[in-house]
């Protein structure tokens, strides 16, 4: 009986957010040195420094099981700046992480076991 192999090819991880980008998937990003709490929403954005922009942020915290809405309603002087924006989305710009960590772990939520490693420098 012949056996086959399967081949794995490695995927760079901007490709891999550029897919989850194009599916709409939503996305949990697993903080590196808070590892109680993740962010959880759908890819809208992304720059070369993997910094995402998400819709529909949502705050997880896995030990209270608890769950917070991030973004919202810009406040009116910002409001004029993002026009062309959709109205009520909820969006986040998160280059915060770079602050946070150095290192983010990212899981999709609707796909199984999937878990790519994001390192860069700050």
């Amino acid at each position: 009986m012949a056996t086959t192999r399967v081949q794995r090819i490695m995927t760079q991880p901007i490709n891999l957010i550029f897919r989850f980008l194009q599916s709409k998937a939503r996305i949990q990003i697993w903080l590196f040195e808070q590892k109680d709490l993740r962010i959880e929403g759908r890819i809208i954005g992304f720059d070369e420094y993997m910094n995402l922009v998400l819709e529909d942020a949502e705050e997880v915290n896995v030990k209270k099981n608890s769950r917070k809405v991030l973004g919202g309603e810009d406040p009116p002087e910002r409001r004029q700046h993002h026009s062309n924006d959709e109205h009520g989305k909820m969006m986040i710009i998160l280059g915060i992480l770079r602050e946070l960590t150095s290192l983010v772990s990212f899981a999709t939520y609707m796909e199984t076991n999937v878990f790519i490693q994001l390192g860069y420098s700050v």
